[in-house]
């Protein structure tokens, strides 16, 4: 038998403990209203594990990865199909991931979407309320949630009143995130983008990275003994 050969069909890997470390991100803003809304500069970034994503009108932190509006005024999304979207990519394949929803994610339709690995979203625990979310609405009357359990879930908004809250959490991995409102049909139509609507995640727990396992190892040392004898 073909020596590599043997070494090939012996090899193994184990994986390491999820690591928390500095992750550095990029983001991109993309829109298709009726006209364009532009953001603050800051578009690159390093975060130590956690941090905040989204949209922040007033962020205590410029160096976060949230974004903020510089025109206009008091951006809105047009009508129908109309949307605008955040896009972050981290330079670390992430290993879950659990996110609080902060401020008012209230006049839109949201869409929350991973990708990069095998991560999928659970967003059995994100709510509907008002502003102190005590008046939690009903799931199929007040709103829906859309695509729970894969890497793309829709919260729909079906009134005028009230906001989402809660939270949603990542099983499996990821290293690109997309937040963005999209104009909701269901209700008046004003159309007015959350200025403050943002996902905090208290850690980023970087994916297992491969390594040989001990086993492994000793299996190709005693492979190596056996070419050894055999010549």
């Amino acid at each position: 038998m073909n020596k590599s050969l043997i070494v090939s069909s012996l090899t193994a890997v184990a994986l390491s403990a999820n690591v928390y470390a500095d992750i550095d991100w990029s983001r991109a803003e993309t829109n298709n209203s009726n006209y364009v809304i532009d953001f603050d500069d800051t578009t690159t970034g390093s975060i130590p594990g956690g941090s905040n994503f989204g949209f922040d009108s007033s962020p205590s932190d410029t160096t976060l990865p949230t974004a903020s509006f510089t025109a206009p005024v008091t951006p809105s999304l047009e009508g129908e199909g109309d949307s605008v979207s955040l896009i972050y990519q981290l330079s670390e394949l992430v290993d879950g991931g659990s996110f609080s929803m902060a401020y008012a994610w209230q006049f839109n339709d949201y869409e929350v979407t991973i990708s990069g690995g095998n991560g999928v979203i659970d967003g059995s625990t994100v709510t509907f309320g008002n502003s102190s979310n005590t008046n939690t609405g009903v799931a199929g009357v007040d709103f829906d949630i859309i695509g729970d359990g894969t890497s793309s879930i829709g919260m729909d908004k079906l009134l005028d009143t009230g906001s989402f809250y809660g939270s949603f959490s990542v099983t499996g991995t990821w290293d690109t995130l997309e937040i963005k409102q999209k104009y909701n049909t269901d209700g008046s139509g004003s159309g007015l983008v959350d200025t403050r609507a943002i996902a905090t995640t208290k850690s980023l727990p970087i994916a297992a990275v491969p390594e040989p396992s001990s086993t492994s190892l000793l299996m190709l040392g005693s492979v190596g003994l056996l070419l050894r004898r055999k010549r």
